[in-house]
């Protein structure tokens, strides 16, 4: 009799099914009687595997009693003791330990196929156990279709082993869809299902994860999200390098500011989201889940963050729950959770989200970058008529629009464009500050091809879009608001190369032909197809035939220009080079130091 609770066995049951029963009330009652004790004993039950210990004196960190530390060892005299008492009471409640399994008190212990490591605080996985996850996933992915059984059990594992193995719990829920989300009662789970290309998808990215990350292991006490960033607040979070991400969105697109220090106001990112997505964004909690991962994916072109924490902060918790560990209700959600979970394996992020109210974002200025930004970012964009006229007239020249000078993904006209702001997608910000207009080397055939630009610039901008085309002799199609007695005017009929009548196509009424306009309100608009290099009399010899692949996006792993990468490491290796001299220089005076001590003793 136990608490009131009499249990008389022939034999044991035993498994899931019937642990929520009589083998569920035996072993609570256990738990409740080592837990009672005035030195308590902590017992965790899987079914039948039992896990017990006890709280050791806190001390800092050591290399464990094999080291040699003399708080551990008491600390391991402690365990002994309870473990001795453990196993009596147990004997006498004819609770038997199975032949050749379990281990006596130790800092280091396997558990449910999970190595223990409370020296190291780690989490860990043997080669062994890790090649019998991979080859019965291998068993699923190899037939065209399996029982519901075998996929459970292939979820069963990848998500007790998540425990032990980053990037595993976003990628739960493709396994859950397969098997049939909600599946309860007398369901044939030896009934055969298709391996689709999700379930497929899913195999391989936990192979791939296995096999790349799972011998890294997992912190046993991790740092709650919250704690994690009043440290970095604070600025105390020494070992790691942290950086925040807090973003919000709305119907217009969506902002974000990252901060990699704390003693800085961040960086501002202003984006919207991709055309023709249908309903995809209908719904807030899915408009936030994308622009987490636009803002994720824009933090990993602006800095190189590999190996860092990064706290994702936002409002909305349905985001941040699909964020972290997935959703099996809806493929676009799971879709996000697997873009971002993908991108933090291949960089070695550790993710964190943290829930922050939406006086927060407003405090922040996040949701109006969320809003009013997007907004601005997403026009004027040109529509029907005048689109095809820029593509027309570009035509008419033998022309191929190449990228799209200032743009969003929103209302980009082709899949190369520069952004106002660090947009993931975009091929450079600020198409201002890029190094030439004119030519440009393809990465897909390695030669260099000319550009033919679209610009529809902000009218502040125009002024300073003319200098910089003319300087790069730049050819392309431009949209300005008519305005013949404009300073720039007579530069661009200039450069026109529109054969017959006006040097321009002109287009009353632009309401009719834009969208997303806000203030912007001109009578009419000019369209243009300039060519500032047409008088040039040495053309460049270095540019060659196009190659197809010219207009293809560019989506480079980060926005640092060629010759930014080199200053950067130039200054890197001065800095590692005057550290070491610094530090030979000490070690030159510690040892003259020692030097005359040993003298003095030795005379002495």
């Amino acid at each position: 009799m136990l608490f009131w609770c009499v249990f008389r066995f022939a034999c044991c049951q035993f498994g899931k099914a019937t642990a929520h029963g009589p083998l569920n009330a035996y072993i609570q009652c256990l738990i409740r009687l080592f837990a009672e004790r005035p030195d308590p004993i902590s017992v965790q039950a899987w079914v039948d595997d039992l896990l017990a210990s006890v709280r050791g004196v806190v001390h800092d960190i050591c290399s464990g009693y094999a080291g040699g530390c003399e708080t551990c060892a008491k600390n391991s005299e402690a365990a002994i003791k309870a473990y001795d008492y453990f196993c009596s009471i147990c004997g006498q409640l004819h609770v038997w330990f199975s032949d050749g399994k379990g281990f006596t008190p130790d800092q280091v212990g396997e558990f449910t196929g999970i190595i223990i490591n409370s020296v190291r605080g780690l989490f860990s996985v043997n080669p062994e156990r890790l090649m019998n996850i991979v080859n019965c996933l291998l068993e699923i992915r190899e037939a065209p279709s399996a029982s519901r059984r075998m996929i459970g059990r292939g979820r069963g594992k990848t998500g007790h082993y998540a425990q032990a193995i980053q990037y595993l719990n976003q990628v739960l829920p493709m396994f859950t869809r397969a098997i049939g989300d909600g599946v309860t009662g007398d369901v044939n789970w030896d009934e055969h299902v298709p391996v689709d290309g999700r379930l497929m998808m899913a195999i391989n990215y936990t192979i791939e994860t296995i096999r790349r990350c799972g011998e890294w292991g997992r912190p046993m006490w991790p740092l709650p999200a919250s704690s994690a960033y009043r440290l970095f607040q604070e600025g105390a979070m020494s070992d790691k390098k942290v950086a925040t991400i807090v973003w919000d969105s709305s119907p217009e697109g969506w902002g974000a500011v990252i901060r990699t220090s704390a003693d800085d106001d961040g960086c501002l990112v202003i984006g919207t989201f991709e055309p023709n997505t249908g309903d995809d964004f209908d719904h807030q909690v899915r408009r936030e889940t994308r622009g987490g991962v636009m803002a994720f994916k824009a933090a990993l072109k602006k800095f190189k963050l590999d190996g860092w924490l990064i706290i994702m902060r936002n409002d909305a918790t349905g985001a941040l729950s699909t964020l972290r560990k997935g959703c099996a209700k809806s493929e676009f959600m799971q879709n996000q959770a697997m873009e971002l979970v993908t991108l933090a394996r291949d960089h070695q992020i550790e993710l964190l989200f943290l829930h922050a109210p939406g006086k927060t974002l407003v405090a922040e200025k996040v949701d109006e970058a969320s809003r009013d930004g997007a907004k601005e970012v997403r026009g004027p964009a040109v529509t029907g008529m005048l689109r095809d006229a820029v593509f027309e007239l570009a035509a008419a020249q033998g022309w191929n629009i190449t990228v799209d000078l200032f743009a969003s993904v929103s209302n980009s006209l082709v899949p190369r464009f520069f952004a106002r702001y660090a947009e993931p997608d975009a091929e450079g910000v600020d198409a201002l500050a890029q190094t030439s207009w004119s030519a440009s080397t393809c990465p897909h055939c390695g030669k260099k091809h000319r550009e033919i630009f679209y610009a529809f610039p902000p009218q502040a901008l125009i002024p300073a879009f003319v200098k910089k085309a003319a300087a790069d002799h730049a050819a392309g199609i431009l949209i300005v608001p008519y305005a013949m007695t404009a300073a720039y005017w007579p530069r661009l009929k200039q450069a026109s190369v529109t054969d017959g009548g006006l040097p321009w196509k002109s287009f009353k009424d632009p309401g009719k032909f834009l969208r997303d306009t806000g203030s912007f309100k001109p009578q009419a608009l000019a369209v243009f197809a300039l060519d500032f290099g047409r008088d040039v009399t040495t053309p460049d010899k270095r540019l060659s035939a196009a190659c197809g692949q010219e207009c293809a996006a560019r989506r480079s792993e980060t926005w640092e220009l060629p010759a930014d990468r080199i200053d950067r490491c130039n200054i890197d290796a001065k800095i590692r080079e005057l550290i070491a001299s610094r530090e030979r220089d000490s070690q030159k005076s510690t040892d003259h130091q020692h030097s005359g001590a040993c003298g003095g003793a030795h005379h002495v």
